[in-house]
């Protein structure tokens, strides 16, 4: 698939292509920058929103502003079709459903030979657009333990918040509360030293809790629709359905209810469960 000059590296930063030596020898004085390659995790979905927000066929794929080279996806086998150069089949993970090739030459590789419809994969690869749009898998091996679908949802909105938000930042620096003394004191006794006070502070109120009283818009709607997914799916490990949502805010219209949830869904933020109106919170 490479050839002897570049090759397919895995490092911190992601898979990146092993520079050529060939002209190791030559006295240049300008030091080439390296190509710079990563590799997301990502759900389906990201992946064909991104794909549909490509300017044209020569633009780069760009996920959370990011050039994207290859990828990772996680989802159940559909369609299974083994053939002589490779096999295809579509890949499904609950956001959506892309097509999957995976050339080889000769016999299956040994990490596909497990690979059956209904059974979960794990791919590495790059999107192509022609003939039709699909996934070129460059590594594809069987799923061997169910905590790597959740992992994987984790790793993708892990990844989404530390292009969008970042990543996480320390907090600022924690003080101790300001001191003064007792204006007032009178030392009963002289070689009594004034005894000094610690200022209180008292926490900032609870949050009130989700009313539907009126429509919810904006921030306010996404942290109302967070909070049921998060207070109901403590006792619903099925997920929570979408029927709830809309009862627990009567006030807000069920088009913009729906609107958030794909949203979040498609952040990472939310994952369907056992059909697609059910979501549980990452």
């Amino acid at each position: 698939m490479f050839g002897s000059s570049q090759g397919l590296s895995f490092g911190s930063g992601g898979y990146a292509p092993v520079a050529s030596q060939e002209n190791s020898g030559t006295p240049e004085k300008k030091a080439r920058q390296e190509d710079k390659q990563t590799c997301m995790p990502l759900t389906v979905r990201l992946l064909s929103d991104a794909a549909t927000n490509k300017a044209d066929d020569g633009a780069e794929l760009k996920v959370h502003g990011t050039e994207l080279a290859n990828f990772v996806l996680i989802g159940v086998v559909e369609g299974l079709v083994q053939q002589a150069t490779g096999i295809e089949f579509v890949l499904n993970d609950a956001s959506g459903r892309i097509k999957v090739r995976h050339y080889q030459n000769g016999d299956a590789d040994a990490t596909t030979k497990g690979l059956v419809a209904g059974r979960y994969a794990s791919i590495v690869g790059s999107l192509r657009m022609t003939p039709v749009m699909h996934v070129s898998a460059l590594s594809l091996r069987p799923v061997e333990s169910g905590d790597e679908v959740s992992y994987h949802m984790i790793e993708v909105a892990h990844a989404a918040l530390k292009l969008t938000k970042g990543g996480s930042q320390m907090p600022d620096a924690l003080s101790t509360p300001a001191k003064f003394t007792n204006p007032i004191a009178v030392a009963a006794d002289p070689q009594t030293p004034p005894k000094e006070t610690v200022a209180s502070f008292s926490l900032p109120p609870a949050p009130a809790a989700v009313t539907a009283s009126g429509p919810l818009a904006g921030d306010a709607l996404r942290n109302a629709v967070m909070a049921v997914f998060r207070k109901e799916g403590e006792e619903k490990p099925e997920g929570v359905p979408v029927a709830t949502v809309m009862d627990k805010m009567k006030g807000t219209q069920p088009e913009s209810i729906r609107k958030v949830i794909d949203e979040l869904v498609g952040e990472g933020e939310v994952f369907t469960t056992i059909d697609d109106e059910h979501f549980s919170v990452i």
